[in-house]
């Protein structure tokens, strides 16, 4: 069970949320601030709310040898570390004709040069110990996705995508896992400058009832027939935690169980998909690393062609 976890950049937003959930799950907390020294004891005494130990410093990942510093002073202070989280960040808007040195260096710096010798410190501790640990990487859906204005954050997080895959590889049997989460835009400090035609303030009544903008595919349904994705959405999600399950034929348990993706484009439309051909299902197959047999029988009820297992039944 993991004891201590460091969380840089918690003194607001995905940080601070986190941090408290670490500290819920029974985690003493490192807590990192930049700027916001106020926010950063909000988050501390939300932690101990939760009966468990907080040490805030001021942090700035730019700096390696800071960085290297802070993991070591956490780890001092609290008795270890087994759980990292590289959240910390900051990033830009500005054409990519305009962008000088300066600016491409404090990002970059800041969210994949830092964040590396600040895991790497971590990870160390976590070797030393000999009880493994988990890195977690906070980047962005912008490490796929362009975003415009925003070359050196974008740059910088692909970076930090690649870079955890490596870490996974080099730190596995030891032990320590390495992964990302890649989020969209969150209500934070960070995005208070987002227009309000961007943002959506509902209830939790209000996104059951669908009243968000843009559509909520579902796996299994027509517009993604395809059972099996759900495999991938629950474990990215770890649904297990809040007692989700799936059965061998995928249905979810309990039976009032949801789940689905959410496209929020205003423009967004449902559709459905139609008859398939042989050649599209056999790409499809190959694709997800699946048999023909196999994709024929998640597919059945879109196939456009007699399947040779269900001729011979």
């Amino acid at each position: 069970m993991p004891r201590v976890a460091i969380v840089t950049g918690s003194d607001s937003g995905i940080g601070r949320a986190t941090a408290v959930a670490l500290a819920a799950a029974g985690c003493d907390v490192g807590v990192t601030w930049h700027r916001d020294e106020q926010g950063a004891k909000e988050t501390a005494a939300e932690v101990e709310g939760h009966g468990r130990r907080a040490h805030v410093r001021r942090s700035d990942v730019s700096d390696i040898a800071d960085a290297v510093a802070m993991v070591d002073e956490f780890a001092q202070a609290l008795g270890g570390v087994d759980v990292f989280v590289n959240n910390a960040g900051t990033g830009h808007s500005t054409p990519v004709l305009d962008v000088d040195e300066a600016q491409w260096r404090r990002v970059v710096e800041t969210d994949l040069t830092g964040a590396f010798f600040a895991a790497q410190a971590a990870a160390r501790k976590m070797v030393d110990q000999g009880r493994g640990g988990r890195i977690v990487n906070v980047t962005s859906v912008h490490e796929h996705v362009p975003l415009n204005g925003s070359v050196a954050y974008t740059a910088a997080k692909a970076g930090i995508a690649a870079m955890a895959f490596t870490m996974a590889r080099d730190l596995g049997s030891l032990g320590i896992r390495a992964v990302t989460i890649a989020p969209s835009l969150f209500a934070t400090g960070l995005t208070a400058g987002i227009p309000p035609q961007f943002e959506e303030q509902l209830t939790k009544d209000e996104l059951l009832a669908e009243r968000f903008r843009g559509i909520r595919p579902a796996f299994g349904y027509p517009a993604c027939p395809d059972h099996t994705e759900k495999r991938k959405l629950f474990e990215l999600l770890a649904a297990d935690s809040a007692g989700l399950a799936l059965t061998e034929s995928f249905a979810m348990t309990p039976a009032a169980a949801v789940s689905g993706i959410y496209l929020a484009n205003p423009s967004a439309r449902y559709f459905s998909v139609g008859r398939l051909g042989r050649d599209q299902v056999e790409d499809y197959a190959g694709r997800k690393g699946l048999s023909l047999e196999e994709a024929e029988r998640w597919l059945r009820p879109n196939l456009g062609y007699e399947a040779a297992e269900l001729v011979a039944s």
